[in-house]
This record gives structure tokens, C-alpha cells and sequence, in this order.
């Protein structure tokens, strides 16, 4: 590993937050530029990145666990879905990128049990919200954790937990995967969801199902949006999946199919 990066592995566990927070905003500009993709440094570093969120030896906390979900749940498959887009005879470029891709993804199953025993809590709500949104990034292993994160979901009392759990289960059953078994009953859980009694439970749901419905299917996500978003809205603010973005931005969000 280079030695600058080792440093700013060293420094994400400074008493000194000021150093922490340097180190996690450099880290992020090298080893995955824009949220897009996963940059060479990655399969060294997002490893140690992990460790040090799980077992929270760090003064970040939620905030490292969010940024680590965050890119999980954008950046991967990047790399792969490009090269398979790309002319045949210019595939080869990148083939380095695909292989960083593939040793962070063998980072990240590996502590996924850690991940779900650690949401299930107890602990820090922001902190468990955001192995939540880790969770729902691991689509390799959904028929695991679509119904684990189901039972979250029933068993949960504090409402953005719920809220993540939902938008954890669309990313991992819903939009292409829809055509599936586990698709189709993910979908028809998320349609009782805009049901809930709970304000927020039917924003969530609503605004998960947004991005990833068809146009004609819109206006009746956006009624619920509208009925529900005056008392709704402070739970939904409060999913580290909406962390730093806001309601607006996930009304815009349109994810591939």
C-alpha cells in the first residue's frame, strides 16, 4: 500500500476529528472519484475501512459506515457494466478496473454477518441506519437478506430504521430484478407498505418506489408522497440513505433497470 494512504488509514483514527474527517474526504477522492467507480487503491483500503467502522475505532462512526455504504451501493458493478458496453475490441481497458471491483466486493461479503448483527443493534441509531444501507448494496446475497431485513423491519420500533429497511429491500428485490420470484414478492411487500399507518413508512416506500417504477406508475406514488410528507417527513429526513441529499433529491432519483 502507498504510504500516503496508509497515513490516512492511520489518521480515519485520530482522537482529533478535524484529522478524521480530512482523512475520510481524501480517501474518498482517491479511491473512488465522484462515487463512480472504485479506483486502485480500493481493494487495500476499503477493507481497513471497514474494520475500523465495525468495530467503531473511530471517532466517524455512522459517518465512515454511510460513506462506506454509500459507494457500495453506487460504485459497484461500475466497472463491469462499462466494460460489457464497451466495443469488443476496447473490453480489455478495462479489465483492471473490473478486477478492483471484484476484490472490494469479496472485502464487503466478508463482513456482512458483522454488518447485519450490528444493524439489528444495539446501538447508535444513525450508526445501525447506516449498516442498513450497506445491506441493501449486497444484492449477491439477497435471497439471504431480503427476508433478514424483512424481519428487521417487523420487529424495528424506531421509524427511520424502518424506513432504511425498506429502502434496503427495493434496492435488493425490486427494479431488475422484478422479473424474479423473489422480485415479484418484493414488490407486492413494498406495495402494502404505502398502506403503513405510519406517515413516514408510506413516504419512505413511496419514495423507494419512485425511482424505480415506470413513468405511468408516478402519479399515484406522488399522491401518497404529498398525503404523507407533512407528518412523514422528519422520520424520512433522519435515513442515512437520504443522508446529505434530502426528499427533493429522491423525488428526482431514477435508478437503471
Amino acid at each position: 500500500m502507498k504510504t500516503e494512504l496508509l497515513r490516512l488509514i492511520d489518521d480515519l483514527s485520530s482522537p482529533d476529528q478535524d484529522t478524521a474527517w480530512n482523512a475520510r474526504d481524501e480517501l474518498e477522492m482517491v479511491l473512488t472519484p465522484q462515487g463512480l467507480v472504485f479506483d486502485e487503491g480500493s481493494p487495500e483500503c476499503i477493507p481497513l475501512m471497514l474494520e475500523l467502522a465495525l468495530e467503531q475505532r473511530t471517532l466517524l462512526g455512522a459517518e465512515l459506515m454511510h460513506y462506506l455504504a454509500s459507494v457500495y451501493c453506487s460504485a459497484m458493478g461500475t466497472w463491469r457494466r462499462v466494460r460489457s458496453e464497451a466495443d469488443a475490441e476496447r473490453r480489455s481497458v478495462y479489465d483492471k478496473g473490473v478486477a478492483w471491483e471484484e476484490s472490494v466486493a469479496a472485502g464487503y461479503a466478508a463482513v456482512l454477518p458483522r454488518v447485519l448483527a450490528l444493524a439489528q443493534g444495539p446501538g447508535d441509531t444513525p450508526f445501525r441506519g447506516a449498516c442498513v444501507f450497506l445491506l441493501g448494496g449486497a444484492t449477491a446475497q439477497r435471497h439471504v437478506l431480503v427476508p433478514a431485513l424483512q424481519q428487521f423491519f417487523d420487529h424495528e420500533t424506531e421509524e427511520p430504521l424502518k424506513i432504511e429497511a425498506v429502502e434496503a429491500v427495493a434496492n435488493l428485490g425490486a427494479g431488475s430484478h422484478s422479473d424474479d420470484q423473489l422480485g415479484s414478492a418484493v414488490a407486492k411487500w413494498l406495495r402494502l407498505r404505502l398502506d403503513d399507518t405510519n406517515a413516514g413508512i408510506r413516504l419512505g416506500t413511496a419514495l423507494s418506489l419512485l425511482a424505480r417504477v415506470e413513468a405511468d406508475e408516478r402519479d399515484a406514488l406522488l399522491e401518497v408522497v404529498v398525503d404523507s410528507r407533512p407528518q412523514g417527513a422528519p422520520a424520512v429526513d433522519e435515513a442515512m440513505w437520504l443522508s446529505g441529499k434530502g426528499i427533493g433529491w429522491a423525488l428526482d432519483r431514477r435508478l437503471r433497470a
